[in-house]
């Protein structure tokens, strides 16, 4: 555009010099033809130092402006520098929602180059990996996570994670994930709460197994003994009072487990319902006079009229297992208190709910 405007100009130029030529003498054409050649020449060398130093430094919205034909061309990088800026506005709108979005993440993120070196870590890398997320940008992470297994692991990244251990017995699950041209994602998960609760489920599972064990060994042996034994019918009533006895025990165990899994798969309780505590101590009476088959002096006492918030079948289940054990291991011919106080701690009413273990006590008198 600009070397047609100029063509222009200098046709124009020529035209004007070959007509004083004509009418007055040759050199005044020469002479004007010189003089528009240089004014045009000084035009455009004004406007090229103009955008020679703004192109030394290209400050946003600072485009020189023009005239005649370079106020177009101007205009037009003016525009084309606007679009620029717009779009690396967005670009760092999305980087910084980017950051913001792994800052919110619970799982540590690290982004590495090529040569395992660290761009950038969110604030849960930070305290996993004991990182400081501006002075250890650049560095190394294999020089600040000294660990042989992760070392190991960078060298040669594999599809399955790698568990490290930090301070106070803490366990990271390690992953590496490529991504872009030659960066890597390092994504950091505490799995020390999920290795406790698995270690828990073994022994869990261990205990159980051995508490059946134990009944099915002794119902088994009488089996065995009553089936290969003459026994008298009162030996034989009392290996089956035994065998009854086993039975019920393994009843008991299943139940728990059944209850147990139903509390772990039913949603939460809402905290609002309220639970009055007498008429749950007089149920709980009458399941344990019932339990008792009168062997028992079953005693209530109810210091103070209050509710509970919570679950009513939860509650009585939790409370009717302590009502069960102290059936279960007082002797025959002894009391059995079922008692409900407000301690003095606790008089002053609270606007949130009070956990209802804090505020009972369920005892046996032997």
């Amino acid at each position: 555009m600009i070397y047609r405007h100029t063509l222009f100009v200098v046709g124009a130029l020529a035209a004007a010099a070959a007509l004083v030529g004509l009418i007055v003498s040759a050199a005044w054409g020469w002479g004007v033809l010189a003089l528009g050649l240089l004014a045009l020449l000084l035009w455009h060398v004004r406007h090229l130092s103009r955008l020679h130093r703004w192109l030394a430094n290209p400050l946003p919205g600072k485009v020189p402006e023009g005239e005649g034909i370079w106020d177009e061309v101007l205009a037009a990088l003016h525009r084309l520098e606007r679009e620029s800026v717009k779009r690396e506005q967005e670009l760092a709108d999305a980087l910084a929602r980017m950051r913001r979005a792994a800052q919110a993440l619970p799982d540590g993120v690290v982004i590495l180059d090529s040569a395992n070196r660290i761009e950038w870590c969110n604030r849960t890398a930070e305290a996993q990996l004991q990182l400081d997320g501006r002075a250890d940008v650049g560095q190394n992470i294999a020089n600040l996570v000294r660990e042989p297994e992760f070392v190991e692991y960078l060298e040669a990244p594999r599809e399955s994670p790698v568990r490290i251990t930090r301070g106070q017995g803490v366990a990271l699950s390690l992953r590496l994930i490529a991504f872009g041209q030659s960066q890597k994602l390092l994504l950091a998960r505490d799995v020390t709460q999920f290795e406790r609760v698995d270690a828990m489920r073994r022994d869990f599972v261990a205990n159980v197994s051995h508490e059946l064990r134990t009944p099915l060994t002794v119902l088994v042996g009488f089996l065995e003994t009553v089936r290969e034994l003459k026994l008298d019918p009162q030996r034989q009533r009392d290996y089956l009072g035994m065998m009854q006895e086993q039975a019920a025990r393994m009843q008991r165990i299943i139940d728990d487990l059944l209850t147990l899994s139903a509390l772990d798969a039913a949603p939460p309780a809402s905290s609002e319902t309220r639970v009055p505590v007498r008429a749950l101590v007089e149920r709980l009476k009458t399941d344990a006079e019932a339990l008792s088959a009168g062997k028992h002096a079953i005693r209530m006492n109810v210091e103070t009229e209050s509710d509970l918030l919570g679950s009513e079948t939860e509650l009585a289940s939790a409370f009717g297992n302590l009502v069960s054990n102290a059936i279960r291991y007082t002797p025959q011919g002894g009391t059995v208190t079922l008692s409900w106080r407000a301690s003095a701690r606790l008089a002053i009413a609270s606007p949130r709910p009070v956990p209802p273990v804090s505020r009972e006590r369920l005892r046996s008198t032997r």
